[in-house]
């Protein structure tokens, strides 16, 4: 009996707040997984959380740079483009890439912050944080005993882990 009385009063709330057009917050875990595959222009994008649902990664702008013993930081803006809307998203992280001249083979990882900046659609106002983790691999072609600049082919893989807030507007 208690449990229907508080079913019912939560009921009442929300009836109340949709009425007037109130903005309510959704605030919880989000998780992000990106998968690409090289020779591909897409990079998919599986949102679990708060929202769920699969979208692609367009990146606005990146900064890479290179430093030594295969080390590498870098700043990179992008959105995830979902049919509900746009997350506008802020990396920024750290790796290590190995890379094999006789196989021209290589492999990498690293680490990175992000933040959600901003969003279209039903993620207007959305803000957010958290860290992600990332690995790659790749073989090159070998052109007259040498590894080639393009060609070949590699995969990679990230996942974000943290918070995503949403203003999810009530219609009255």
């Amino acid at each position: 009996m208690k449990l229907r009385l508080i079913v019912g009063a939560l009921v009442s709330v929300v009836s109340l707040l949709a009425g007037s057009g109130a903005a309510l917050a959704v605030h919880n875990t989000q998780e992000f997984l990106l998968n690409s595959v090289e020779g591909t222009e897409k990079t998919t994008v599986i949102a679990v959380g708060v929202f769920n649902g699969v979208g692609k990664d367009v990146v606005i702008s990146d900064q890479f740079n290179e430093g030594s013993n295969g080390r590498f930081t870098f700043v990179s803006r992008d959105k995830f483009v979902f049919d509900e809307g746009r997350l506008f998203v802020r990396v920024e992280g750290a790796g290590r890439t190995t890379f094999n001249e006789e196989t021209c083979a290589g492999r990498g990882s690293g680490r990175a912050s992000y933040r959600i900046t901003g969003g279209t659609g039903v993620f207007r106002g959305a803000r957010g944080a958290g860290t992600a983790t990332f690995d790659f691999a790749f073989v090159g072609e070998k052109v007259g005993g040498e590894c080639a600049e393009e060609g070949g082919s590699g995969v990679f893989f990230a996942e974000l882990k943290g918070t995503l807030r949403l203003q999810a507007a009530m219609a009255g």
